[in-house]
């Protein structure tokens, strides 16, 4: 039996450094799942390559996953894959980018979640879920609608999520946790933003240029304990800056 942690958005970034990380530990498996192929090649890891915004394809993808969880000593869900979208103001946003936004940030994370509960609920093991939140979503910001809106929706699914488990007796543990601001293609995305569509750019400019930023692996460095050792922490929605 073996430790099995399940990873959204495994192929780069905090995914990708996660992966790494717990993988570097004994009696691991990681399933990795992303759009794009991926990079790591581990005896313990199996990459299932699926676009996490094609909600309504989700069912292939969950049969996929419970072909490769077999007798699982403890399960973690890590929801971590989403997306800022395009960074613009209500009324200039296209309707692809809200569903796409809005299926891969908060209608897939509550999907895998679901499953999760319905399929491992009842096994007398360690379970997890951890859902990768931002800081964003405490703060109202101009051109950024979707993505704070989604993070903080997902912050009150894993506060429900949290609820429902300690009601009925299992012992679950779900967190939403904001990663602290992690230098990767999101923040690259950010910082090529015009003034005219952002107006706070430059902080995230200066963010980058002043060596603030935390490498992917600094990020997965702080989360690795909340993964391995869930019940160390109380709360749900929490700042990795403050663990």
């Amino acid at each position: 039996k073996m430790d099995v942690y399940v990873i959204t958005g495994s192929s780069q970034g905090l995914g990708l450094a996660l992966a790494e990380a717990l993988l570097a530990l004994e009696n691991t498996q990681v399933i990795g799942i992303s759009r794009g192929a991926s990079r790591l090649e581990h005896p313990a890891y199996c990459h299932v390559s699926f676009d996490l915004s094609h909600l309504h394809e989700l069912g292939t993808l969950l049969a996929d996953l419970e072909k490769h969880i077999t007798q699982p000593k403890s399960l973690a869900l890590i929801n971590n894959a989403a997306s800022l979208g395009k960074v613009a103001l209500l009324g200039q946003l296209e309707l692809q980018v809200i569903e796409h936004v809005l299926h891969l940030n908060l209608g897939t994370p509550t999907a895998l979640m679901n499953w999760m509960i319905k399929t491992y609920d009842h096994l007398p093991i360690p379970k997890t879920i951890i859902n990768i939140s931002s800081g964003a979503a405490a703060r109202v910001m101009d051109a950024w609608a979707l993505y704070t809106s989604s993070k903080l929706a997902l912050n009150r699914i894993s506060e429900t999520a949290q609820q429902e488990a300690i009601a009925r007796g299992s012992q679950l543990r779900v967190f939403a946790v904001a990663p602290g601001v992690v230098d990767t293609d999101m923040q690259a995305q950010i910082r090529q933003t015009s003034s005219q569509e952002f107006g706070d750019v430059q902080y995230y400019i200066d963010l980058k240029e002043n060596g603030k930023l935390w490498t992917p692996q600094e990020a997965a460095a702080k989360l690795v304990p909340l993964v391995l050792h869930p019940k160390l922490y109380d709360g749900v929605v929490l700042d990795v800056r403050k663990l």
